[in-house]
């Protein structure tokens, strides 16, 4: 059984777009480019698209898949692929890097768009053991996940995830290409994970950040108003707290995370 023969109905809820494009999907499968020992992951194959552009070029698949109507047919269809069913954002990653010798993964998936931030922030907490990412998302997210720091559509999302991986655009994707048609243009993101940063909290440096653009307009010592971070006295402070958020490189965020971590240790 090949892909095009599983056949379903896309449901909303579960933001399901099916891309159909078999020129976009071959793109896709050469931005990937996996080597036949690595540990791929797909997050959530549907129909099997990208699976079929994919299949037989790694001896190790796995796929994470929540809609229960397709599962027993890429079983069928895929008969080597290790299928996982359940919500990729719950599934115990460290887990499968242990079973499979403490191999990285390398992870694809043409992902729902209204559970972006969820799935590249449970990829960030598990930095450690992420090769690399290739993802379908939302243009204007794909946009703000690989500005830089100080351009127009730097943001929260784009410094949190540049300061633990390398964030490349590879190319727009026409809503002409899936079904049904979204509303929004799409494009690929490649986040390559180098160890950059590692040593650092991720979930107290997200809430950071997070802290810091609250106020996206407002100063720094006005945008820590009322947060955890909020402080009577920042004339230690790495940074200039006159300044707005997105005029700090990653670097200041950086300096500003070790600065807080040392006021909470006092």
């Amino acid at each position: 059984m090949i892909a095009k023969n599983i056949k379903v109905v896309p449901l909303k809820k579960l933001g399901q777009n099916y891309l159909r494009d078999t020129g976009v999907l071959k793109r896709i499968a050469e931005t990937i480019s996996p080597a036949p020992d690595d540990l791929l992951l797909e997050i959530g194959p549907g129909t099997g698209a990208l699976t079929s552009a994919l299949y037989g070029s790694v001896k190790k698949y796995i796929a994470v898949e929540l809609d229960r109507r397709v599962i027993e047919e890429l079983r069928t269809a895929y008969p080597d692929l290790h299928l996982i069913e359940g919500d990729f954002v719950k599934i115990n990653l460290r887990e499968l890097f242990e079973q499979s010798g403490s191999q990285k993964l390398r992870v694809a998936g043409n992902i729902p768009y209204n559970i972006t931030s969820p799935i590249v922030f449970r990829l960030l907490e598990e930095k450690d053991i992420i090769l690399q990412a290739t993802l379908m998302v939302q243009l204007e997210v794909a946009q703000r996940i690989t500005a830089k720091p100080g351009t127009r559509n730097s943001g929260i999302f784009g410094i949190i995830t540049q300061t633990f991986c390398d964030a490349a655009f590879c190319f727009e994707v026409s809503r002409d290409c899936f079904y049904p048609k979204p509303e929004v243009t799409s494009a690929i993101i490649q986040l390559t994970f180098d160890g950059r940063n590692s040593d650092i909290d991720f979930d107290f440096y997200r809430r950071m950040v997070k802290a810091a653009f609250s106020k996206r307009r407002k100063q720094l010592h006005n945008s820590f108003k009322g947060t955890e971070f909020e402080l009577s006295d920042f004339s230690d402070a790495p940074v200039k707290m006159s300044d707005r958020p997105e005029q700090l490189t990653i670097q200041d965020f950086l300096n500003l995370y070790h600065f807080f971590r040392m006021k909470k240790q006092l």
